[in-house]
């Protein structure tokens, strides 16, 4: 039995001004056809974000079977940024892409996961949205076999500002963009999820 992974990061950021609804639905995947999957836990969490801002968050949606513990951080002037991959190799890899801000907890030893999977073929475009404070980088890392590379992003530039070098081309063609939200819209002085 394994946990089933998340499929879609949310298709897009989610502007608060005091409370959050975050919905749970949470399987564990078995061997055969999606009926034999198990719900683990479906449950509904108000989370309110008005106390304190740019600070690590926890809390606990407890269930029938199991609790799960959230930890997040509500970042101020932040802004929404969709990281867009695309990748097509030529041979099987396992490959991680990660994505980091200087706000993430433990920066730079952790982040965001994007995708964690072998990679083989067709061409694979994925989609996730974070939030990065105004002005501030986004890294995206990808990890293939014994190799690291990275991409850098910020707010206000156009493209990559630190792109990998061309040994990447060795484990296949990635192609990785990002697009930062504009701040021009009533909400932006609201906080970011």
């Amino acid at each position: 039995m394994t946990l089933s992974r998340l499929k879609r990061s949310p298709c897009r950021g989610m502007y608060l001004l005091d409370k959050a609804l975050v919905e749970v639905d949470l399987w564990v995947k078995k061997e055969g056809d999606e009926s034999d999957d198990k719900q683990l836990l479906s449950a509904y969490a108000e989370i309110d974000v008005r106390t304190e801002a740019d600070l690590m968050l926890y809390e606990r949606i407890s269930g029938d079977n199991c609790n799960l513990d959230l930890k997040y951080i509500v970042l101020s002037e932040s802004v929404e940024a969709v990281i867009q991959v695309y990748a097509k190799v030529s041979h099987p890899h396992h490959v991680l892409f990660t994505a980091f801000s200087t706000e993430y907890d433990n920066y730079p030893l952790r982040g965001v996961v994007l995708f964690d999977d072998k990679l083989f073929g067709e061409e694979k475009l994925f989609k996730h949205v974070v939030a990065v404070k105004a002005n501030e980088e986004l890294h995206v890392f990808l990890e293939v076999n014994d190799s690291v590379f990275k991409w850098t992003f910020q707010d206000e530039h156009v493209g990559a500002v630190v792109s990998p070098d061309d040994s990447i081309l060795d484990y296949g063609h990635f192609f990785v963009r990002v697009l930062f939200a504009p701040k021009d819209c009533w909400l932006s002085s609201a906080p970011t999820f």
